[in-house]
């Protein structure tokens, strides 16, 4: 098969062909998986082939029609780098070789430094996309074995990259590699505003749900209940700072990484402040987000931060610590608050700021957040952005084909 102008099933010429190669690319992997699917659709819009190789301990129902997903290994050496046997297949290799252009999502895995290594042996270029494994906090979980990782790899990965994408300003200023990439680019992830129809039924089913009466005024909390979430923190900060008539709605799975019965403890002592939910899937998230009338995220590390997103495009107004990718754009825009800093009082005067606005400062607020997600982190502008950067580098990578061949053959 030929790089370069491909024809599709259909028979109008394509750009070419993308493959993104990811690791456990399932709902459970939450913004990464978002991501992925963000990549295949916009690529898809503007006339590229795109395929989606996934090595996981999952299934592939959640993917594309024609996506390949490869089983990586269940034995414990080589567990903790999701090593696959699948990559030395001739047909993925193909794939690879194939391609006009790979985008590898993530790095400390075998095989995603196995597709990048063997892209640089074919000339395919290819992208790679941290999805916020550069930051100095996911440095703190198995540290030492990153850091040898990004010491042994940083050629491959960084300096011989066609670019390194970050999803945020704050993503790409944390990036414990900046100065190493070859070509960094910051390309904010999509977000779709949502219609706010039935916001008020939304509003009746939780109030319903949690027994809250019309005069409580509900902040949301919606995320994985991860460490880095900082979900403990968020309630005792909220407990010091909310209003009588505030509650706090807790919503997210729990994880191993955080005792889910201190959260339950401190929901159970708050005498209904504060409540934890449990997951929500589907439908049901969408009426948490139209119910709030605040949105808290105190993350320590969010390379984009998209429950924020899903709140601001819903003209929920948020307040976030400034660890939270789009921290940087609610400051320049507005929308809601951000945290001077990371300790507890940063966090309470965050929130006391929020509960000190009226109804309607917070609703104007949330409207504004509303406008600019709209206006600046529509699907459509993301696509052009995308588009515009694959394009560039395909271009770059057939010019220094040319470039090789011309001394060659002189």
């Amino acid at each position: 098969m030929s790089k370069g102008i491909q024809i599709r099933h259909g028979g109008s010429p394509s750009k070419g062909i993308v493959t993104s190669v990811g690791i456990n690319l399932a709902p459970q992997s939450g913004g990464t998986f978002r991501t992925v699917w963000s990549f295949y659709d916009a690529l898809r819009s503007k006339g590229w082939n795109v395929r989606i190789v996934n090595f996981s301990r999952y299934g592939g129902q959640h993917l594309p029609e024609g996506s390949w997903t490869l089983s990586t290994t269940s034995l414990p050496i080589g567990r903790a780098y999701r090593w696959s046997r699948h990559i030395y297949r001739k047909t993925v290799k193909s794939a690879i070789r194939d391609s006009d252009l790979v985008i590898i999502h993530g790095i400390y895995v075998h095989p995603l430094l196995r597709a990048a290594q063997i892209a640089e042996k074919h000339g395919t270029p290819y992208i790679l996309v941290p999805h916020g494994s550069l930051d100095p906090f996911s440095l703190g979980h198995h540290q030492w074995q990153k850091r040898v990782w990004l010491s042994l790899y940083r050629e491959t990965l960084f300096a011989r990259s066609a670019a390194v994408v970050y999803g945020s300003e704050v993503e790409q200023s944390r990036s414990v590699v900046s100065g190493y990439e070859r070509r960094p680019e910051c390309v904010p992830w999509p977000v779709s505003v949502e219609s706010a129809d039935d916001s008020a039924g939304a509003r009746q089913r939780i109030r319903m749900r949690h027994n809250l009466n019309g005069d409580q005024r509900i902040a949301l909390f919606c995320a994985r209940v991860a460490r880095v979430k900082r979900l403990a923190e968020t309630i005792r900060a909220f407990l010091r700072q909310a209003p009588p008539n505030w509650v706090l709605l807790c919503v997210g799975p729990a994880t191993g990484e955080v005792d889910i019965d201190e959260i339950r403890t401190l929901c159970a002592r708050s005498e209904g402040r504060c409540v934890y939910v449990g997951p929500v899937f589907g439908s049901g998230v969408a009426d948490y987000y139209k119910a709030a009338d605040l949105f808290v995220l105190f993350s320590h590390s969010e390379n984009f931060g998209h429950s924020v997103g899903e709140a601001l495009a819903r003209g929920v107004p948020v307040v976030i610590s400034p660890e939270v990718g789009l921290a940087a754009y609610v400051h320049r825009y507005g929308g809601g608050f951000v945290a001077d800093g990371e300790s507890s009082d940063d966090l309470c005067r965050a929130l006391g700021s929020a509960f000190n606005c009226s109804a309607d400062a917070l609703r104007e607020l949330g409207q504004i957040g509303r406008r600019w997600v709209a206006r600046e982190l529509n699907p459509v502008t993301f696509a052009e952005r995308l588009d515009a950067l694959c394009g560039s580098v395909c271009e770059e990578a057939r010019a220094g084909s040319g470039r090789r061949t011309e001394v060659v053959t002189a």
